[in-house]
């Protein structure tokens, strides 16, 4: 399972329809907050995140801190989905594993999931 956090609901279900016709099971948060709640709802850790940083409740820096509290968690691979250029250094000091620019090419969202999560998500 992919877990996709994203405010934006066109580009959320865009990307979630992608992912789900590569087979992947996909599960969407509109914030932080409601991100988090899943996870902890769930029986399923996810085979990786993909995070939006400005969002409202709770943005993602503030996720990927509490998802850093939690030793499950923070072994899932995160990567931070923004349309600013100046976050690569604080992606990484807080554990996301990549940084991709808003508009995600499908293209590069394939190979990442390829790199981070095939075999979890399908095996």
């Amino acid at each position: 399972m992919i877990l996709l956090v994203d405010d934006n609901r066109e580009s959320c279900e865009a990307i979630a329809e992608f992912l789900s016709r590569q087979g992947h099971a996909v599960q969407c948060a509109a914030n932080g907050s409601e991100a988090l709640r899943l996870l902890a709802d769930s029986q399923t850790r996810p085979a990786l995140i993909l995070l939006d940083l400005e969002m409202p409740v709770v943005d993602g820096w503030g996720f990927l801190a509490t998802r850093g509290q939690d030793p499950i968690l923070a072994g899932v691979p995160a990567v931070i989905m923004s349309g600013r250029r100046d976050i690569a250094e604080n992606a990484k000091e807080t554990g996301a594993v990549a940084t991709v620019r808003k508009p995600v090419q499908l293209q590069t969202l394939r190979r990442l999931i390829e790199h981070f999560a095939d075999g979890f998500d399908r095996g």
